[in-house]
């Protein structure tokens, strides 16, 4: 039996938010939402403009990428 769409998800790792803590809510809240399109796999490129976010996005995906496929 598959997955049910409305069950899918992934676990938040606490060096996730010990990375995001010092960083304003609002460029949180843009690398959250890049991560989740991820996830959610809307094809969308992530337009993040700041090398640090970006960074932290490709390494938290990565991690996604890496649990799913075990």
């Amino acid at each position: 039996m598959g997955k049910s769409e409305d069950k899918r998800g992934f676990l938040f790792r606490d060096s996730w938010a010990v990375m995001l803590g010092p960083i304003p809510n609002e460029e949180a809240g843009e690398l959250i939402k890049a991560v989740c399109a991820f996830y959610l796999g809307n094809g969308n490129k992530p337009n993040i403009e700041n090398p640090i976010l970006f960074a932290m996005f490709k390494f938290i995906t990565s991690q996604i990428t890496e649990n799913e496929e075990k």
